[in-house]
């Protein structure tokens, strides 16, 4: 995300730590090595095969991978990521949703 020191002149502290978050996520990228990994081992492809591999290697419940995978399908990258940074600047681990 280019800077550009005018604009961030003017914006409030939140916004700067949102700036912050977004740039760590870019920089955050264990899961989605860890996740590619797993469905490239497994030779992934199709939903239920990611379902299969989440449950199978990284531990999730059946409902939450198939979760997981209905979330990526809905919103795709822009979206989640930007919930991303919303999660972690409220400092929510694991939501309200029970998975």
């Amino acid at each position: 995300m280019p800077r550009h020191p005018e604009s961030e002149r003017k914006m409030t502290e939140s916004q700067k730590r949102m700036l912050e978050i977004l740039d760590e996520i870019d920089n955050d990228d264990f899961v989605l090595e860890e996740y590619t990994g797993i469905f490239q081992e497994c030779g992934a492809r199709e939903a239920a095969e990611l379902e299969d591999a989440l449950v199978g290697e990284a531990e999730w419940t059946e409902e939450g991978a198939k979760t997981i995978v209905r979330l990526a399908k809905h919103y795709g990258v822009f979206t989640l990521r930007s919930a991303l940074a919303v999660a972690k600047y409220l400092d929510i681990q694991d939501g309200d949703c029970g998975l």
